[in-house]
């Protein structure tokens, strides 16, 4: 069985929080976590074909800045490696880190780069949780 846990957006920030949101990304919960991403299209394009990311354990310290390049490339467009990361890709559909299936050999650079980048980007959380009225 498997349940969705959280989700992050990913947006413009204005003093009063997250103004606009560029992208939702679900955690998903089940034999493993994976994250997916929904999208407003015409502000963001995932890396690829990338549809899911699982990361190496329930506790990666890199799994948010992975999403983040997965699901919102386009803010780390000044990364030199982004290029070569996204044509070893190919079609590729998923980021497996608990098995490094798919993960290309790049991808360890191109968090190195991005963490300054990583830095500016606005990714708010929220656990999902069942609403119960009063």
């Amino acid at each position: 069985m498997s349940a969705y846990s959280k989700i992050y957006m990913i947006g413009k920030e204005s003093k009063d929080g997250l103004e606009d949101i560029y992208v939702e990304i679900l955690q998903g919960e089940g034999e493993k976590r994976w994250y997916e991403a929904k999208y407003d299209e015409e502000k963001l394009q995932r890396l690829g074909n990338i549809h899911a990311v699982i990361p190496e354990n329930r506790d990666d310290k890199n799994a948010i800045l992975d999403i983040c390049l997965a699901f919102a490339p386009k803010l780390f467009e000044n990364c030199k490696s982004l290029a070569n990361v996204k044509m070893n890709l190919g079609n590729t559909n998923t980021l497996d880190f608990s098995t490094g299936l798919h993960v290309p050999k790049e991808w360890e650079s191109l968090r190195q780069e991005a963490e300054g980048e990583f830095n500016l980007i606005h990714v708010y959380e929220a656990d999902i949780k069942k609403h119960r009225q009063q």
